[in-house]
């Protein structure tokens, strides 16, 4: 086996058969009842007072009012009286960009997301051998870890061949030849390019941009053909949004990419385009009702991605959009119009999890931005996140909603949702195909772990603060690994090299960490904080504030910081 694409295609298979062929050890079948809990299905009916749960093995048995049939004999019972079960979550735009993290980072980051009520993710285009091999491991029921479907992304090479992401997901294939990063020309033979990704064990391509609108047809066309889901970006320069819901698209994402519809002069390539969108068109213009209506008529779902329309809000004047402000107000209109036409909206972030900053994942932010700016009602939003994201995911008969012969992937919330969104934040359990998992706290994950631990933590990062303001030198070397570095800094040998020159005239004159999280896992924790530093530089006096995340592991009974990660917060 000379081709590398076969010999990656191979190792694949093997990660995706080992799924398949039962990797993950059978549970033994038990069974747990939820009673008095107030039921919200996910369909955006109305919550059901006093209702039971039934859950035998990884699947919902039963479902009905409490009182109303006798419990199974030998049940585990959970009298949840004032509580409510909603679906598991589903982000519907999510990016794990396995391999910038370390390992530890990152299972700290998907303990983050699933504790968070994630339970399921749509992996908008990556490293699919990293992907299959995560999706194998997050089939357990027992791994603190949302499960993952993931995509293929076929673009244009003229955008492949600059796109620097893509050197890191090939495994050393050249741009564009990766089965999951793969460029399509004219010449390209789409059957055997879409059966090459669907060997990748994807459960959908990803068309990102610079196809042209025959391209597009005929990649949708024989996706659908081999039983792959199709997810577009709303414009795959140089088409149009109309292009690709008429290709028959499942789903079109980011809602600020719309208003190409309406240009006289569609860009012809991707790169450099957001500055030539012009958000003056109104939005009862005839272009965006054709396509409205297209979409109804086709069935196509909407990833509007608020959050990420949200963040580009804030950015300066010209910087990416020209006037960014009027963009984030055509794109929320536009979803508020959609949601009105009934066009399903399904829940997706596409914006990196912050543990260092936020309490819960950014899938909240999203249901509440689609509550506060597109018009939905709390149920509605909750939909998105779960019934419609199952939908998109094809798994609309396992997950998404509760009901007899489902698969339990649940939240348990104090409050209620329906009246206020925000209360999907209020957590105390996530099941994970009948696997209950306590969420330690109601309100975030702060200090967990091994107390004894959590301590000797927090004294290592005060005798690391006083070391940085002393210039001790030493005292930092022996509590830093080898592979210690700063992303976008200075490795070991640069940072303790700044810290001997202390001079009178570039100095630290006070570090002082807050809002320290120390979570332990075992032998290895990660600790969050904000980190304020004051001193002089070249005789100029300065006040930083970091966030940062820093990486333990215990080597030799002892303590080592073995990653950092941080950046300027003001």
């Amino acid at each position: 086996m000379n081709n590398p694409v076969m010999r990656i295609l191979g190792t694949l298979l093997v990660a995706i058969l080992s799924v398949t062929s039962g990797a993950v050890p059978a549970q033994r079948t038990e069974t747990l009842v939820l009673t008095n809990v107030t039921l919200i299905d996910g369909n955006g009916g109305a919550p059901q007072p006093a209702m039971t749960i039934v859950i035998d093995g990884e699947r919902i048995a039963d479902v009905y009012p409490t009182g109303k049939k006798p419990l199974p004999r030998g049940a585990t019972v959970m009298n949840l009286s004032g509580n409510f079960v909603i679906p598991g979550l589903i982000d519907s735009h999510y990016h794990f960009m396995i391999g910038i993290r370390s390992k530890e980072q990152e299972g700290a980051l998907r303990r983050f997301a699933f504790i968070g009520g994630i339970t399921a993710v749509r992996d908008m285009a990556g490293d699919a051998i990293a992907l299959a091999e995560l999706a194998k491991t997050a089939a357990d029921r027992n791994v603190q870890s949302p499960r993952v479907y993931y995509s293929a992304l076929m673009a244009g090479p003229s955008h492949l061949s600059r796109d620097r992401r893509v050197d890191q997901i090939s495994h050393g294939l050249a741009r564009g030849e990766a089965p999951w990063a793969r460029a399509i020309t004219p010449e390209t033979d789409i059957a055997k390019a879409v059966s090459e990704a669907k060997a990748t064990g994807a459960t959908g391509i990803k068309l990102y941009t610079d196809l042209a609108p025959d391209i597009v047809a005929k990649i949708t066309a024989e996706a659908h053909r081999q039983g792959l889901k199709v997810w577009s970006h709303a414009a795959i320069y140089p088409g149009r949004p109309s292009d690709a819901v008429r290709a028959g698209v499942d789903v079109i994402s980011h809602n600020n990419l719309v208003i190409s519809e309406t240009m006289a002069n569609v860009p012809k390539q991707y790169a450099g385009s957001y500055v030539l969108l012009d958000y003056s068109t109104g939005i009862e213009s005839k272009p965006i009702s054709d396509l409205l209506r297209l979409m109804l008529e086709k069935g196509t779902f909407l990833d509007p991605s608020m959050l990420v329309t949200a963040r580009l809000e804030k950015t300066a004047k010209g910087e990416i959009f020209q006037d960014p402000k009027q963009m984030a107000e055509w794109s929320n209109m536009f979803t508020l119009r959609a949601h009105i036409r009934k066009i399903p909206i399904v829940a997706g972030t596409d914006v990196q999890e912050t543990l260092a900053t936020r309490d819960f994942p950014n899938i909240h932010s999203e249901m509440e931005l689609l509550v506060m700016k597109a018009g939905l009602t709390p149920l509605e939003a909750l939909t998105a996140a779960t019934r419609n994201g199952a939908q998109v995911l094809g798994l609309a008969d396992s997950h998404g909603t509760i009901a007899r012969g489902k698969i339990a992937d649940l939240v348990v919330l104090t409050a209620d949702p329906s009246v206020d969104i925000r209360n999907t934040t209020t957590i105390t359990y996530v099941i994970k195909g009948g696997k209950l998992h306590k969420r330690d706290t109601t309100k975030d994950q702060k200090d967990q772990g091994d107390p004894a631990a959590i301590k000797e933590l927090r004294d290592l990062i005060r005798l690391w603060d006083e070391a940085s303001v002393k210039g001790d030198a030493a005292t930092l070397g022996r509590l830093l690994a080898d592979e210690f570095s700063f992303v976008g800094g200075v490795r070991k040998a640069g940072y303790l090299d700044s810290v001997r020159s202390k001079s009178p005239e570039t100095y630290v004159e006070s570090a002082v960490s807050d809002n320290l999280q120390v979570q332990v896992y075992g032998d290895t924790a990660v600790v969050t904080g904000v980190d304020t530093v004051k001193g002089k530089n070249r005789k100029q006096a300065y006040e930083n504030t970091y966030l940062y995340i820093d990486v333990w592991v215990k080597r030799a009974g002892r303590w080592q910081c073995v990653k950092a990660y941080s950046s300027l917060s003001r």
